[in-house]
C-alpha cells in the first residue's frame, strides 16, 4: 500500500502560471502583429487595405480606419519592418520569460 502523505513533487503555484500563461497570450500577439508588419511592407499591400476598409467599415468608422491607414503609409516601409522585427524580439523575450515560469526555473 502506498503512503497517501504529501507526494515529494513540488506544486505549481498559481499566480506563476497565471503570469506565464499571460506572457504566451503576448507572444501570440506579438507574433501577429509582426506578421501583419511583414505583410504590410508587400507591394500592394496599402491597396489591399483600402479595399477591406472600404467594404468592412460603416460609414461612421470609416474615416477613422482611413486616417490609421494614412498614418501608416506615411511611416514608411522601413519603420514598419523594424517595428515587426522589434515586436518579434519582444516575442522571443516574453516566451523565455513564460516558459521559464511554467517550468519553475529561475
Amino acid at each position: 500500500m502506498r503512503d497517501s502523505g504529501p507526494s515529494n513533487k513540488p506544486r505549481r503555484d498559481r499566480g506563476l502560471v497565471v503570469i506565464a500563461v499571460f506572457k504566451l497570450v503576448k507572444v501570440v500577439l506579438l507574433i501577429f502583429i509582426a506578421l501583419g508588419a511583414f505583410h504590410f511592407t508587400s507591394p500592394g499591400a496599402m491597396q489591399s487595405a483600402e479595399r477591406w476598409v472600404g467594404t468592412v467599415s460603416s460609414s461612421v468608422g470609416r474615416r477613422e480606419l482611413e486616417s490609421l491607414l494614412g498614418r501608416a503609409d506615411r511611416l514608411g516601409k522601413n519603420r514598419i519592418l523594424i517595428g515587426g522585427i522589434a515586436a518579434l524580439a519582444y516575442a522571443l523575450l516574453f516566451a523565455v520569460e513564460g516558459i521559464g515560469l511554467w517550468m519553475q526555473k529561475r
